[in-house]
């Protein structure tokens, strides 16, 4: 499957339930940007990135955060996102990477990555990192987890998912 195929089936699962908004003006990097707003303050976001290796490992994330944030007009404090970041690629160029790669353990960013979420579109395999304190985890990373675990990469038929 490729990644613009992918992207079109997870829109059609989290577009309107529970993101409300899909951006449609994206950079080259981005390839879907879904958000909803919880609350006055708490503000959560999708995206779909396809993975590159770049000369710095702690540059991919602060590239696609950059990119979120310039998308959103994110700043700390005052116009937070917890993002839900889903990379495609093989397997064999992003599993060397998981480790480094993680979800943010504080708050202290414009866009506060609650969860790295790293497929391979060829052969199914994932690896999900995603922040917690303890039990307590954000932005229902879970239930977005499950919903994107439950995609079949097989084909495209249409399953409608509850969240």
């Amino acid at each position: 499957m490729d990644i613009s195929t992918y992207t079109a089936l997870v829109a059609e699962r989290l577009h309107r339930r529970p993101y409300v908004e899909r951006i449609v003006d994206l950079s080259d990097d981005i390839h879907l940007l879904l958000t909803f707003k919880y609350s006055m303050f708490a503000r959560y976001a999708l995206a779909i990135c396809p993975w590159e290796l770049l000369p710095d490992d702690s540059q991919f994330l602060k590239s696609k955060r950059r990119a979120v944030a310039r998308q959103l007009r994110a700043l700390w404090i005052l116009r937070e996102v917890g993002l839900y970041l889903i990379v495609c690629g093989s397997q064999s160029e992003w599993q060397p990477y998981v480790s480094k790669m993680r979800a943010d353990k504080t708050g202290l960013h414009s866009v506060i990555v609650q969860a790295v979420h790293f497929i391979d579109l060829q052969n199914g395999a994932t690896h999900l990192n995603q922040s917690a304190w303890g039990p307590v985890k954000f932005g229902g990373v879970d239930s977005i987890a499950d919903v994107i675990n439950s995609i079949s990469l097989n084909d495209s038929s249409h399953i409608e998912i509850d969240i």
